[in-house]
């Protein structure tokens, strides 16, 4: 029981975590590092994680009991087989953040949740803006030119 709840925790963490594969910076980052095939290849490691987490949860779904659920035949070993899988793409989410980490430094003072919000949306400062205080001290927040905020050109702050 407490390894199907702890993999069930794990994999709604991941899937909060993983979506940095989806996001721009993320695509635009791996394609030139790493080519495309390594984007796709991680991708649709972690599609096939979430789709078989979600077979396990439609198949148990129907089963009241939770005791039955976790005593199924080969449960143990599938959601064992997930928690390594989930491992693989948590190393990769961390190479990721550390190789942003590296580029600049203050990064190093976010949490890895923070920093994917950032990252994800890192081409407009007004969404990052509750951020500002986590990089640097005394400053929360920035004001920028409404004409600009506008048209989605915000870059430059008073």
């Amino acid at each position: 029981l407490l390894l199907f709840l702890f993999a069930l925790g794990k994999c709604c963490v991941s899937s909060l975590f993983f979506f940095f594969f989806q996001a721009e910076d993320g695509i635009r980052d791996a394609q030139e590092s790493r080519g495309l095939g390594d984007v796709y290849k991680r991708q649709k490691r972690f599609d096939s994680i979430d789709e078989q987490w979600r077979a396990l949860q439609s198949d148990s779904s129907s089963i009241e009991s939770t005791v039955e659920v976790c005593n199924r035949h080969g449960q143990l070993e599938k959601l064992e087989t997930l928690e390594e899988m989930l491992d693989l793409c948590q190393k990769a989410l961390d190479e990721y953040l550390g190789t942003k980490k590296t580029a600049f430094p203050r990064f190093y003072f976010v949490a890895p949740a923070d920093l994917l919000d950032i990252l994800s949306k890192g081409s407009n400062p007004l969404d990052i803006q509750p951020h500002f205080s986590k990089c640097f001290d005394n400053l929360a927040k920035l004001e920028f030119d409404p004409d600009q905020v506008a048209t989605g050109k915000a870059h430059h702050a008073f």
